[in-house]
């Protein structure tokens, strides 16, 4: 994970609150932290918490609120948990003396000066500083996530200019910024116009498009041609790449949506253009507006802004003047009870809420228990509680695992409510130490039913073979055959002398007083040929760094570890020794993932791991849970858990299958994923984190995940030369860096690559023309500690687009006692072939003429399926607040003058007009769209007036 001066935030906080948000909280937190230091670069004074002066020192425990650092806590430590100053010596960011580690649950150094490290690798945590393991962030810039730099030991914002590609533009350039640090001919500002740089396919000055070629000459030099889509050429203050100064009489933008006298996309021009309208900046001022009385503005433009009035004119007993705040409507006064979710204001009191009862930020339908504040689409899924906590249809409460059956313990006949795969449809994988099918009488182990699991049982097929048959010179003997798993076949020799009595005649026995030899297996450092092979081990074995601090041999003892934030190796250097195992324990949190990856030489021996999780078990093997277990024959084994459940201690064994005389080196790497799951294990899912995993290409329209430090492989096949695009779309929100995904085009190894896609905004694109017939791998990666979904598809690279236009008026259906559900017809694109897949759909305009917005909900649905929400019943009193739907852009909905024609009210219409959704990219083209209008509340009726779509689709 990312970890800078506010690490501990985007742990506990980031992920409930937005980027704005965040960042006026560290604002709040700056101005309430006592002794700040007055940053030189701005004017703001910092003031220390009355009644605390600046350099006071913290009494032992106490706290002093608002810290973000130690510096904010004179004589003490900032507690990165709680946001609080506390008492202690140490810290993350403050390194205890030389020699001495920092206990981060107490804040105070311990240990002696004695060296413990030479190298990291010395190290269980932390890093080697001055021959001492220290547990700090970094030393080393390397070792912070990239944007990243180390200062004081902790993991700062890199505010250098990072230019990758030398063309002095990139991030936190001052020449500006650059859409491909790849290319030093791409960037912001670059040339590019009809005759330079045009027709390329390359986006080559960074504003949002490739210019298109022609023989019209740039005649006012500004950059833009009539090709280019400049609208007057004579003059260089007016192109594409301006922006509208209103007012001017100029199109200065050459776009006609930028109405030039109406700066608010009302449809009224302003006063000084000798329009009607007296405040061009407020689309909810104009002539046709609805005017609130007593309120200081003039929405109407009348001149004066209306007074309230002694007049009863809805008939209900109180007037205007006597607090009535709608006296057109009976049902709207002081005099009566509120009633949630109908938009209106009934009681006219502004402080009873009509929606969002508990407050948690979240309206209903979106909050399906809008009485309790923990419960929102935001919240975590606290399974087996009995409630729906993210209000996800899509988590069951009593289904952690997702795969359609109940865990046990909500009532339901899943044994394992870890494993996706472990249910009663499952099907049993031998030797994994999992019940996969739930069933006990299908075998998993000692398949032969004859005591002796597969560890020690040489033939687990064969109940006629085992440690307890017997075997010797005249049984069992001469047959080639290991009868009782001693390690070779005893020849015939009636009565041959045995003095040790094991079943071996003393002239094929190495040791023919030693009744334990021959012995199926070697035994170390004993000075004895245990499996008389002839050979004697007495190299002794050094054990690794766990096992010297505490020796880590079973689940009590295990080392603990943490996690990893490294697509690399975390721990190196790790031994195993002969007849020895490695046990760690980590805990995870309810929601989060977790993977481990082993790395070894499988020439030296087979080491295998298991996963298990305590589940209120004992420290003791069998009383565990296992959750996945890695028993390949390759040079890396993976266990890994898509999601915990619940908080828990998760353990990981590591041992060798089949025991050996020699120690083995191995690494490891335990990545948890906070907050994200990871792929399913399937054929196009995991495990594919590198490039001999590639599974397939996901099937169209499936969404796959990025985990933080994650890799996903693909690979296909063409058997012919062609021209070949790779399509990776997701959404990279702007400010947001821990977002971003890269991909690369490789040839069947891995090695060579083709394109690169390195992009900083949304979406990838890899193309490569001519490529031969043959394998080729796709990777895709997360950057840094990226998290996001994204689907990803192979097509030819050639686009087309497809129209539908309905602009007949199809009347809504109203609400009641049930909501009332209008479905359009089902949308089919013409002259879609086979095997096409979208790229966009766009909204060229949806007019909708409603006299109260907040009862409607919009969704479109692909094939039967739901795939965005477009209006969410925002806005309160049936008017929209000022919200997008009628914006500037809705030239073709008139600016919400529509909507003035409708009830007199402006604003009362959702209009949306050339708008891109890339939720239904990599869907199959020749799909049905619908359109869905939900209306929740009786007594208000409208009607869908427009309908325009194009549909931007790739070829296969």
């Amino acid at each position: 994970m990312q970890q800078n001066i506010s690490s501990t935030l985007s742990r506990n906080t980031s992920q409930f609150l937005s980027l704005g948000q965040l960042s006026s909280l560290l604002v709040a937190a700056m101005f309430v932290s006592a002794g700040c230091v007055e940053d030189t670069n701005d004017p703001i004074v910092i003031m220390p918490i009355a009644g605390t002066a600046a350099g006071t020192e913290v009494p032992a425990g106490e706290t002093m609120s608002g810290c973000i650092s130690d510096a904010s806590c004179p004589g003490g430590i900032c507690n990165p948990t709680t946001g609080q100053c506390v008492s202690g010596e140490c810290s993350s960011s403050t390194p205890c003396p030389a020699g001495q580690m920092c206990n981060l649950n107490t804040f105070t150094c311990s240990g002696s000066s004695t060296p413990s490290c030479t190298t990291d690798a010395n190290c269980a945590s932390g890093f080697c500083v001055n021959q001492m393991c220290q547990n700090v962030e970094c030393v080393r810039d390397d070792n912070c996530a990239p944007g990243l730099r180390c200062q004081g030991m902790r993991c700062v914002t890199d505010t250098s200019c990072i230019d990758g590609d030398g063309d002095g533009h990139g991030v936190n350039c001052p020449a500006g910024g650059d859409c491909d640090d790849r290319n030093p001919n791409v960037y912001e500002g670059a040339p590019e116009n009809g005759a330079t740089n045009c027709g390329d396919g390359i986006d080559n000055n960074c504003d949002g498009f490739d210019s298109i070629c022609g023989s019209e000459e740039d005649l006012d030099n500004d950059g833009y041609a009539d090709k280019d889509g400049d609208c007057d050429d004579m003059n260089p203050n007016v192109n594409p790449g301006r922006q509208e100064i209103y007012y001017n009489d100029l199109d200065d933008d050459c776009n006609p949506r930028t109405n030039d006298d109406d700066q608010d996309g009302d449809g009224f021009a302003a006063e000084r253009s000798m329009g009607p309208d007296c405040d061009d900046t407020n689309a909810m001022i104009n002539p046709e507006a609805m005017e609130i009385a007593m309120n200081g503005v003039d929405e109407d433009c009348d001149g004066t802004d209306r007074m309230n009035t002694d007049e009863d004119r809805d008939g209900d007993g109180v007037s205007e003047a006597a607090g009535d705040c709608d006296d057109d409507n009976p049902n709207i006064s002081p005099r009566l009870t509120e009633i949630p979710y109908n938009s209106l204001d009934d009681d006219c009191d502004s402080q009873t809420r009509d929606n969002d009862l508990d407050q948690d930020g979240f309206t209903a339908p979106r909050d399906c228990d809008d009485g309790n504040p923990n419960i929102n689409s935001n919240a975590d899924e606290i399974y087996y509680n009995g409630v729906d906590d993210d209000c996800d249809p899509s988590t069951k409460d009593g289904d952690a695992d997702g795969d359609g059956f109940n865990a046990m313990r909500a009532g339901g006949n899943d044994c394992n409510d870890d494993v996706a795969s472990v249910n009663p449809n499952g099907e049993e994988v031998e030797y994994n130490g999992l019940d996969d099918d739930c069933d006990p009488s299908t075998l998993d182990n000692d398949l032969d039913q004859d005591g002796f699991e597969r560890a020690r049982d040489c033939d687990d097929n064969n109940a006629g073979i085992n440690p307890d048959i017997v075997e010797n010179a005249t049984t069992n003997c001469d047959d080639g055959i290991d009868h009782n798993c001693v390690g070779g076949d005893v020849r015939c020799d009636a009565g041959a002398s045995d003095r040790d009595s094991d079943g071996v005649p003393d002239d094929q026995d190495c040791e023919p007083d030693n009744p334990d030899v021959p012995g199926p297996e070697e035994i170390p450092n004993n000075n004895i040929d245990d499996d008389c092979d002839g050979e004697v081990d007495t190299a002794p074995c050094t054990d690794d760094a766990f096992d010297e601090a505490a020796s880590n041999l079973s689940p009590v003892s295990a080392s603990s570890v943490t996690d990893g934030n490294t697509s690399a190796t975390q721990y190196g250097g790790l031994v195993l020794c002969p007849e020895d195992e490695d046990w760690y324990q980590i805990t995870l949190n309810s929601g989060d993932g977790i993977e481990v990856d082993l790395q070894f030489d499988s020439e030296e021996g087979d080491i295998d791991v298991q996963l298990f999780r305590r589940n209120n078990g004992g420290l003791t093997e069998e009383e565990l849970f296992p959750i996945s277990q890695s028993s390949g024959v390759g040079d890396y084994e993976v266990v890994y858990n898509a999601r915990a459940p619940v908080r828990d201690t998760y353990f990981i064994k590591v041992y060798q299958f089949s025991s050996s005389d020699q120690p083995q080196e191995y690494s490891m790497t335990v990545n948890v994923f906070e907050r994200c799951q990871d792929d399913p294990v399937s054929q196009s899912g995991e495990h594919n984190d590198r490039a001999d995993e590639a599974v397939e290409l996901p099937p169209l329209g499936e969404d796959r995940q990025i985990c933080d430090y994650d890799h996903d492989w693909y690979t296909f096949t063409i058997n012919r030369e062609q021209n070949v695009r790779v399509d990776v779309l997701f959404t990279h929100p702007q400010g947001e860096g821990s977002s971003d995904i890269d991909a690369i085009l490789y040839d069947e190894a891995g090695t060579r690559s083709f394109d690169v896609g390195l992009t900083v905004t949304d979406n990838e694109v890899l193309e490569a023309q001519n490529l031969p017939a043959g394998t080729y791998k796709v990777q895709v990666r997360g950057v840094g500690d990226a998290q996001n979904r994204y689907r990803i598809f192979k097509s030819s690279g050639t686009s087309l687009t497809a129209d539908y236009d309905n602009n007949a008026d199809q009347e809504l259906v109203d609400g009641g006692q049930t909501t009332g559900v209008f479905t359009s017809e089902v949308i089919r694109f013409p002259e879609i072939p086979a095997g096409a897949i979208v790229r966009q759909l766009t909204i060229d305009q949806l007019d909708i003429n409603h006299n109260c917005l907040a009862d409607l909900e919009v969704n479109l649905y692909w094939d039967g399926e739901f795939v965005v929400n477009l209006w969410n019943r925002d806005g309160e009193n049936c008017l929209d607040n000022g919200l997008d739907d009628d914006s500037p852009t809705s030239i073709g909905c008139i600016g919400g003058i529509g909507a003035a024609g409708w009830n007199r009210r402006l604003g009362n219409d959702i209009c949306f007009e050339g708008r891109d959704y890339n939720q239904f990219a990599g869907l199959d083209a020749q799909g049905e769209l619908t359109v869905e209008i939900v209306d929740h509340v009786q007594g208000s009726t409208g009607e869908l007036v427009n309908l325009n779509f194009s549909l931007e689709y790739l070829l296969p």
